[in-house]
């Protein structure tokens, strides 16, 4: 028996609301109004223009609008739920619909925006006009400049934080910048300092083997003095004791140039701990701020699993049936 197999594809539908920067122009629909006449048809095209014109929004066509409402059977375009369901099947993040009423010579215009994510209601008109039908387009009108100040408010404080934000990277940046050159410069003076001191140290050890020359020229004198017995002009017991002085002193000041030494060293490892404290405060910083700028990027779509092949297990052969022989009957 032939093997079949039978390819299922997964996939997952997403809002575009995921994908879209928090500045981009929000998706957003605009249903017929409900109305005794055409007057719904005609706010509603009204809305959609002046809506348009902001550059706000991304409004949906009204063929694949009409077609999503003719499939779903929408009828009530003043009702919240159905303006979710609209917005999640076109994909939409924003949804625009209302009624339109009239008793007498008395118009009630009700308008409402729906956010599809929340299903709650962000901007809502409800109105009464006496008189000609036309004072509608007024109040469509004034509606349509509601709904897109609040959207240029969230536009407007978005991209001013992203620019703060990329105010501070890059002020974060140069701060990582001016540390790591500082550490590098502390590294270089200390080079320089131990090099300065090591440079007195080997003068002071040439000047104390100089004297160590002199103590022992000093030292000749002496035993020249015993020899003869003669007093000389001057001392040489005296300038010996003189020089061995000054060799103690060139050995406490080599002493000090080495304390000087370790006091240089440590000061600048304590420098070099602070910068590099700071300098991870600067990256934590920077991390933080990466991350607060990448919440207003365009989330990637979730790529679609691979497809799942289930295959039909072949059936076990079957056992040939073996056919009786016939039995011969025997000759006469």
């Amino acid at each position: 028996m032939k093997h079949r197999t039978i390819s299922i594809l997964v996939v997952i539908l997403a809002t575009a609301a995921l994908f879209a920067q928090p500045d981009a122009p929000v998706k957003m629909v605009v249903l017929d109004l409900k109305s005794p006449g055409n007057e719904g048809v005609v706010l509603a095209d009204r809305l959609y223009a002046e809506l348009t014109k902001t550059g706000l929004y991304e409004m949906a066509p009204r063929e694949k609008r009409d077609a999503a409402v003719k499939e779903m059977g929408v009828t009530a375009a003043d009702d919240p739920a159905n303006l979710v369901k609209v917005g999640q099947k076109l994909k939409a993040e924003k949804v625009v619909g209302g009624s339109v009423g009239q008793i007498g010579d008395t118009w009630s215009l009700n308008l409402i925006a729906v956010d599809v994510a929340t299903g709650k209601a962000e901007q809502q008109l409800t109105k009464s006009l006496k008189g000609k039908v036309d004072g509608l387009l007024l109040l469509t009108d004034a509606f349509a400049r509601q709904v897109s100040a609040d959207r240029a408010r969230q536009v407007k404080g978005i991209q001013a934080e992203k620019l703060d934000l990329s105010k501070r990277s890059e002020a974060l940046k140069a701060r990582k910048v001016q540390l790591e050159k500082q550490r590098e410069a502390n590294k270089d003076n200390l080079a320089k300092e131990l090099e300065s001191i090591d440079k007195k140290k080997e003068a002071l050890d040439k000047e104390h083997q100089l004297t160590g020359e002199k103590i022992a020229v000093q030292d000749g004198k002496i035993e020249e003095v015993k020899a003869s017995g003669k007093k000389p002009a001057t001392d040489p017991a005296k300038t010996k004791t003189f020089l061995e002085k000054k060799q103690q002193d060139i050995l406490k000041k080599k002493e000090a140039l080495d304390g000087d030494k370790e006091k240089a060293r440590a000061r600048t490892i304590k420098a070099d701990g602070d910068l590099v404290k700071e300098i991870g405060l600067v990256e934590k910083a920077q991390a933080e701020t990466a991350q607060k700028q990448a919440s207003f990027e365009p989330k990637p779509p979730e790529p679609e699993p691979a497809p799942v092949d289930t295959i039909r297990k072949p059936e076990p052969p079957k056992k040939p049936v073996r056919k009786a022989k016939p039995k011969t009957k025997p000759i006469n």
